[in-house]
């Protein structure tokens, strides 16, 4: 995939009629997911990890959460507090 898709798709990753603040949410959220799909991927190929879902989704979360808690520094945190259950 090229940049400039990437760069599309994490564009059209935006709520329209949606506060400045909840897209800041999504655009943590989306970017947190990215990042640890990619990490993980790589941990795949050059390591021979093997992928935990379960893991990989601990980390995007912890990972979202401090973003935004470190970037608003409000209550938004509250929002990420979810668990997944399978």
């Amino acid at each position: 995939m090229s940049h400039n898709v990437s760069l599309l798709i994490f564009v059209q990753f935006r709520l329209s009629n949606a506060p400045v603040s909840a897209n800041d949410v999504w655009v943590v959220i989306w970017t947190a997911i990215v990042s640890e799909l990619w990490r993980h991927r790589n941990n795949a190929i050059f390591n021979g990890d093997v992928v935990n879902v379960l893991e990989l989704f601990a980390f995007v979360q912890s990972k979202a959460r401090l973003w935004v808690i470190v970037k608003s520094h409000s209550c938004f945190s509250h929002f990420l507090t979810g668990t997944l259950t399978l």
